[in-house]
């Protein structure tokens, strides 16, 4: 679909070698290509009946898995929000990075475990949890996060910069906004560890994919800043790994 803006080889390359212990939910990621294929299909299709066609399998990808129902709620994004606009998005680009640190420390303190879980059993259960690995918790919190945030961020910063960008890449954006935004959302009112935070963050993985393959291959990113998503998907992929076994 996006073949003729990136070369979509890149894209699933990078999507595997980004989120490599990650992208291994079944229904969730079968959910998550129904739904992306659906806003491809919206994008990048020049037929009205294909394009509805699109919105309604995006939404059909509900029915592969429940988690989807938020970005079928993204959907109207692709009409409605001016994500792109540099006031707003400077403005959430911050606020995002400041809430991630935020809540990485909260949830890291023992002492807050209660009320972060309103459950006296289950505070003194992730009480024990951490006593062995707080220290590792801490980091692949930090880095599972930043393996997100900072592609995003990155990316949100070279659209400033540029007007002209095609539609379908503008589409996917303001989609991948949507989704960091109801990921914070979910980690304000629910902590980093709730299930649905991670999975909602999850989501991002193939927009991020195929937005880094569109800039990296319009020379929009500096190899530097590639090295450090490598730097970055390497160092969570890892933690995870490491505190799987």
């Amino acid at each position: 679909l996006y073949r003729d803006l990136l070369t979509p080889g890149l894209a699933v390359m990078l999507l595997f070698v980004f989120f490599s212990s990650t992208f291994c939910y079944a229904r969730a990621s079968l959910a998550m290509a129904v739904f992306f294929t659906g806003v491809g299909l919206y994008l990048c299709k020049d037929n009205s009946l294909v394009k509805m066609s699109g919105i309604g399998l995006a939404i059909c990808s509900y029915f592969f898995h429940h988690e989807l129902i938020i970005g079928v709620l993204t959907l109207p994004c692709l009409w409605m929000v001016p994500f792109e606009r540099k006031q707003s998005i400077y403005l959430s680009s911050i606020l995002l990075a400041i809430i991630i640190v935020v809540f990485t420390y909260i949830n890291s303190n023992i002492g807050l475990m209660e009320s972060v879980f309103g459950s006296e059993e289950l505070a003194m259960k992730m009480e024990a949890y951490f006593d062995q690995e707080q220290g590792a918790f801490r980091l692949s919190t930090f880095v599972k996060y930043t393996n997100i945030l900072y592609p995003f961020l990155l990316i949100t910063a070279i659209f400033y910069r540029y007007n002209d960008l095609p539609k379908p890449v503008i589409g996917i954006f303001r989609v991948t906004s949507a989704l960091i935004m109801a990921t914070v959302t979910f980690m304000v009112v629910s902590g980093l560890r709730s299930t649905y935070t991670y999975r909602v963050m999850y989501i991002n993985m193939i927009p991020l994919s195929i937005l880094i393959a569109y800039c990296y291959g319009q020379g929009l990113l500096k190899k530097y800043q590639f090295a450090i998503m490598l730097i970055l998907a390497l160092l969570s992929n890892s933690v995870r790994l490491i505190n799987a076994n």
